[in-house]
């Protein structure tokens, strides 16, 4: 799932997002200073902080785009409450992130 700045630019991507029986994760690459998921009343922030060389390279970036956050929930929480979410902080001056709703599937 791509991730576009507020211009419809390419800012990042979802490479993985689901439940694994105790907690929603995310995995994926952004170019900003933090992304905080959201899930439930619940939220992790983190930084950038893995190299993905290919993103470098494919999008003329920096090395430290990838991430990989979760957030401790419960079953019921995934089949009752809203959609997780994102949202990114990004560098002044920079073009702002909007905040991104994550589809789950509710079987």
């Amino acid at each position: 799932m791509s991730i576009l700045d507020e211009n419809g630019g390419l800012a990042g991507c979802v490479d993985r997002a689901g439940f694994n029986g105790k907690a929603f994760e995310v995995e994926g690459w952004i170019n900003a200073s933090a992304i905080t998921l959201y899930v439930g009343g619940q939220q992790a922030t983190t930084s950038p902080e893995f190299s993905r060389a290919d993103v470098a390279q494919a999008h003329g970036l920096g090395e430290n785009l990838g991430f990989f956050i979760k957030v401790p929930t419960t079953v019921r929480e995934m089949e009752t409450g809203a959609a997780p979410g994102i949202t990114a902080r990004t560098e002044p001056g920079a073009v702002a992130i909007p905040p991104l709703s994550l589809p789950i599937s509710r079987g």
